[in-house]
Parts: structure tokens; C-alpha cells; sequence
């Protein structure tokens, strides 16, 4: 009996990496794009400007900076700690300036860009990597949150590093336990800013133990196989240790908020945010899904049929007869970005059928997905069935040929007589496993604290975004039975020309709404009153008070949310939205408005009238 011999376990991962001029070119464009959403808000006037929560942790960074220690309001519920230590040298150098820190959030977003490009540039051509990163940065969430000092810019850009140096781990053949202490040490720097950040942690060291356990299973005779032993203690140890730094970190922020009433658990919750989850992800990765288009020209087997039935069962009824939104909504919303920051009605952005052809865009989506998940585990269930029931001196059934990859991205060599099924797609596409399991680690940890937060928004979801769409072109291009045609590329292009259009237009219409918050505050200030007695918005109140947050809530008729947040708040002043086509025959006349129209055609209409709060 031979036994088939295998080559070295170093051998197997070789993986592509983009060359140093594509590295430099890649980072050059991931700041040209940040630098032009900067550019859109300082037109729009919204630089220099809070922007959604970040008033909140402009006051804990400047607190910082005055007090000389860390100490977070109630409000903040994001850990935060590492964004304000990352951001002592500029608020050092700057002070009490809220621009530097809207770039410093740029900068981190922008480095997020390129890391990302990285990471799926080692299973994808440079085009597909470039259309796979630009349905991030061309949609409508990362423009609106990279120039600003929201959580979200800095702890995607330490997730996607960790990524990248869990890959280098997962495929060095020198020391990569250090490039996985690398890794997880980047991992801990993203958690400190964002508790989300815990999925990446979990994806490198999962991917980590993975490979080094196939590696054990089928090992290499002599120091090979002690080395690999060695390495799964060692990340074991190492795991370990980031759990007990996360969980002292953890349990260290929670008591600087002060003790605050049980939370209430929802057991429902992440039932109902995963139906929504999965709409607003397959709205945000629908350019990659649409290079599916020829799908239906394919051969149909009862398996497609199978899919196809019970993912119209699934996705249908929920698109059209749910009274609820489909999408998760706080960027992606008909109303425009957080609408419910200004007190008063929230008239639509975008017009009815336009919204209407964004939904059945993204319902359409949802079911080619739906179906191609639900078909792939029907295959997959098959083929462990007929495994099964294969007996001895019967000819097992012809296994599906594995496709080459593209001949820009170089594979490892495999032996042709050793079979390895575990061993596969581990192989041939390390970094394509880590994307996707950082992808379902993300989506399971911000499901998981729905439990706690029943509210889950698309901003929570947007870093998963390039590596859910390289997978997906990924899968596209692997099961075309010849080269992917000329009109999926086009019915692709459109789609992401469509995205692009929607982010274009909600990146401006965020900007602009956020800055004639301000700009109504800075007139109401020099029109005599008190900045601390003008409700201009969550941004503007809450920015100003001079007083601390409350540690519970003391809500007030006819005003907002916010107010409630302070210690006996006055409010002389109320800005709300009007509809932008009201005639000038409203009374009562209001004590000022402002018109603002943004660069591609949203307008808002404000107005400011009297309110009598302790005033």
C-alpha cells in the first residue's frame, strides 16, 4: 500500500500580494477618496460641525484635555477610550478644535480603505478588489461617517489592520505567532475604541487554530510537526490573555458611567433585526450581486427550484406586506440621514418612486442571495448524503473539479494525489476564509447585542460591507462556466454607478442638514440668545450645555429626547424642519428660517420659534 506523499506544510499557503507601487497607489486613493468627502462637508458647512453622536465625544475628548483623565458621559455607550488616547497628540497640538479631530477620523477611515484593498486583493484581480471596496466607499454610509469623530471610522480602520496582519499570520512562514500578537494587539486597540471590534478577534484566532488544527490532522514528519503543536498552544495562550485584557477593560469602562438600572433583554429582537439585516446588506453589496444577472440563463436543477421557492417564501412577504421598514435605517433612509436629530416631523428626502425603486432593488438582492445560500446548502447536503451512503467496492460518485483561480493570482501547489476536501478552498483562498469569518463574527456580535440594544443601525454593519461584496464577486467569477461575460460587467458597473448615485446623494444631504443645524445655532447666538438655551438640534444642545449628563432620563413634553439628558435644561428657543415648498403665508411667522440646498439638489427648511422651558 503507497501512501501519498505531501508536501511540506510551509508550502501550501502562497498567496497573492499586491507589489509595493500598488500598495502606495492604493493608499494614495483611499486619501484621495476621504479627502473628498471632507471637501463635500466643508461645502455643505458641515466641517467643523458635531455631527450625530460625536458631541458627545467632543465633550469627553475636551474634558479630557482640561481634567487630564478619561471620563465618559452616560450617553456614550461605545467603549471610546482608545479613539480619545489615539487623539491626545492632535488634541494636544490643537486643543478644544473640532476640525483636527474630523480629519483625525478621516485619516483613520482612509487607512481603513487601503487596509481593506489588501485584504481582499489576495483572492481577487485588482479590479474586482477595486469594485469590492467601492461599494463601500461609493455608498451611502462611509462618506457621511469618515469626516467626523464618530467610533465607527477608527475602529473599522484597526479591524480591517487586524485583518491584515491575521492574514500575515495565517500565511507567514517566519514567526507568525508575532505577526498574530500583532494582530490581536491591533484587535485590542479596536475593541478599546468599539466593543463590536471583539469580531475580529475572534475571526483571526479562530482562523488561526483552524488552519494550524488541518495542518495537525495531516501532518508533516520531524520539527514540522512540533512547530505547528507549538503554534496552537501558542495562539491558545495567547487567546486567553486578550480575553482577560478585553474583560478588564471592559469591566473598567462600565464603572466609570456609574451604576445604571438592569437592562432589559429582548428576546425577539435579533429575530427581527436579521431579517433586516440581511436587506440592508444586500442593498449595500448589490452591484457585486448583481454580476448574477445571467443566473437564471444556467441550467435549473430541483435543487435551484428548491431555493428559489422557499426564497421567495421568505423574502417576498417580508418586502412587500411588512409594515415595518425593511432596512435597518439611520444613513440609508428616505428621510435622509438621522432625520430624528431635529425636533419635529421628518418630511421625505427622496421622492416616493425613487425609494420605491431602491426597495425592490434591494428586495431583489435579498432573494438572489437568499437563493444562492439556500441553494449551496442543498448541494452541499447532497453531496455529504451520497457520501454517506457510498459502501465499499462501490465507486464513489465523481467529486466536482475544483476551478483554478485566475492565472494574476498565484495558487499553492498541490499534490494531485492527495486528497484533501478540508484542505481546499484553505489553500487556494486563506484570505477569502478570514473575510468571512469576520463578516459572520460581526453579524452575530451586533445581533447578539440586540439582545440588550433592540435598535441595530446600517452604520454598525458598513465594515463588513468590502469583504461581503469581494465574496460574493468571488463566488460569481468561480461558478461561470467560462469566462465571466461582458454583460455582467456592464449590469455590475451600473449597479455600482446606481450606488454611487444613492451615496453621492444621502453623503450631501447628511452634511447639508447637519450644517444648517449649526448655521440656524450660530444665528439664533447672534441674534442675541443663549447658546445654551436654543434647541438647534441634538448636536447643537447637547454640544453646549454647560452642565453634566444625566445619569437617567427626564424626559419633557413637547420637546426632544435630548433635552431630558440635563439637569434642569432651559430651552428659550425651538428650531424645527418644515416642509422645504412651504409658501410664506405660515402663521404664526417664525422667529428666523434658513434655506439650505446641497450640492446635488436636498433641501431642508428650518425654523426657529419660541419655547418656554425654564426660560
Amino acid at each position: 500500500m503507497s501512501l501519498a506523499v505531501r508536501r511540506p506544510a510551509r508550502e501550501v499557503f502562497v498567496v497573492a500580494s499586491a507589489s509595493a507601487r500598488e500598495r502606495w497607489v492604493a493608499l494614495a486613493c483611499s486619501f484621495a477618496i476621504a479627502a473628498t468627502y471632507v471637501l463635500i462637508a466643508g461645502l455643505d458647512g458641515a466641517l467643523g460641525v458635531p455631527r450625530n453622536d460625536d458631541w458627545g465625544y467632543y465633550r469627553t475628548a475636551f474634558d479630557a484635555l482640561h481634567q487630564g483623565w478619561f471620563a465618559p458621559d452616560p450617553f456614550t455607550r461605545t467603549m471610546l477610550v482608545g479613539q480619545i488616547l489615539l487623539a491626545q497628540p492632535v488634541i494636544a497640538v490643537f486643543g478644544a478644535s473640532i476640525v483636527p479631530l474630523q480629519l483625525f477620523g478621516a485619516v483613520f477611515s482612509a487607512i481603513g480603505l487601503w487596509a481593506c484593498y489588501l485584504v481582499v486583493r489576495h483572492f481577487l484581480e485588482v479590479r474586482w478588489a477595486v469594485f469590492s471596496v467601492a461599494c463601500l466607499a461609493l455608498g451611502p454610509i462611509y462618506g457621511s461617517l469618515g469626516p467626523t469623530f464618530m467610533s465607527d471610522g477608527p475602529s473599522f480602520a484597526l479591524q480591517a489592520l487586524t485583518l491584515l496582519a491575521g492574514l500575515r499570520a495565517l500565511t507567514a512562514r517566519r514567526r507568525p505567532l508575532a505577526w498574530l500578537a500583532a494582530s490581536l494587539t491591533l484587535a485590542l486597540a479596536a475593541f478599546s475604541v468599539r466593543e463590536y471590534a471583539v469580531a475580529s478577534a475572534i475571526a483571526v484566532l479562530a482562523c488561526f487554530l483552524l488552519s494550524r488544527r488541518l495542518l495537525q490532522r495531516n501532518p508533516t514528519p520531524g520539527p514540522e510537526a512540533v512547530r505547528v503543536r507549538r503554534e496552537r498552544i501558542g495562539a491558545v495562550g495567547m487567546g486567553l490573555v486578550w480575553l482577560l485584557c478585553a474583560g478588564a477593560l471592559y469591566v473598567w469602562r462600565a464603572q466609570l458611567s456609574g451604576p445604571g438600572a438592569a437592562p432589559d433583554l429582548h428576546w425577539t429582537a435579533p429575530a427581527h433585526n436579521t431579517v433586516r439585516v440581511v436587506f440592508t446588506c444586500a442593498l449595500l453589496v448589490a452591484p457585486a450581486v448583481m454580476l448574477f444577472w445571467r443566473w437564471p440563463h444556467t441550467p435549473w436543477t430541483w435543487r435551484r427550484w428548491v431555493a428559489l421557492a422557499v426564497a421567495l417564501v421568505l423574502v417576498v412577504p417580508r418586502a412587500v406586506f411588512s409594515p415595518n421598514p425593511i432596512l435597518t435605517g439611520n444613513y440609508v433612509s428616505a428621510s435622509g440621514a438621522y432625520p430624528q436629530t431635529l425636533y419635529g416631523g421628518q418630511p421625505a428626502l427622496i421622492a416616493r418612486p425613487v425609494w420605491v425603486a431602491i426597495l425592490v432593488l434591494t428586495s431583489a438582492a435579498t432573494l438572489t442571495v437568499v437563493a444562492g445560500i439556500l441553494e449551496a446548502v442543498l448541494a452541499w447536503v447532497v453531496r455529504r448524503t451520497q457520501g454517506r451512503t457510498n459502501r465499499p467496492g462501490r465507486p464513489a460518485p465523481t467529486a466536482p473539479a475544483i476551478p483554478t483561480t485566475t492565472p494574476t493570482t498565484p495558487t499553492a501547489s498541490v499534490d494531485p494525489e492527495a486528497k484533501q476536501p478540508a484542505y481546499a478552498l484553505w489553500v487556494r483562498e486563506p484570505a477569502l476564509v478570514l473575510a468571512l469569518a469576520y463578516s459572520a463574527a460581526t453579524l452575530v456580535t451586533v445581533l447578539g447585542v440586540s439582545l440588550l440594544v433592540p435598535w441595530v443601525g446600517d452604520r454598525y454593519l458598513f465594515p463588513v460591507v468590502p469583504y461581503l461584496a469581494a465574496a460574493v464577486v468571488w463566488l460569481a467569477r468561480r461558478t461561470m462556466p467560462t469566462r465571466m461575460p461582458r454583460s455582467s460587467h456592464v449590469v455590475g458597473a451600473l449597479g455600482l454607478v446606481g450606488l454611487a448615485v444613492l451615496g453621492a446623494f444621502q453623503v450631501d444631504a447628511a452634511a447639508t442638514f447637519d450644517g444648517a443645524k449649526w448655521q440656524m445655532g450660530q444665528a439664533l447666538t447672534r441674534a442675541g440668545h443663549q447658546p445654551q438655551t436654543v434647541d438647534a438640534g441634538l448636536e447643537w444642545f447637547g454640544y453646549h450645555q454647560p452642565t453634566a449628563i444625566l445619569n437617567h432620563f427626564a424626559p419633557y413634553r413637547g420637546h426632544a429626547f435630548w433635552v431630558g439628558l440635563f439637569d434642569n435644561a432651559r430651552v428659550c428657543v425651538q428650531v424645527t424642519r418644515a416642509a422645504p415648498s412651504r409658501t410664506r403665508a405660515t402663521a404664526p411667522l417664525p422667529l428666523m428660517s434658513l434655506r439650505a440646498e446641497g450640492l446635488l439638489g436636498s433641501r431642508f427648511l428650518l425654523d426657529a420659534r419660541p419655547a418656554h422651558l425654564r426660560c
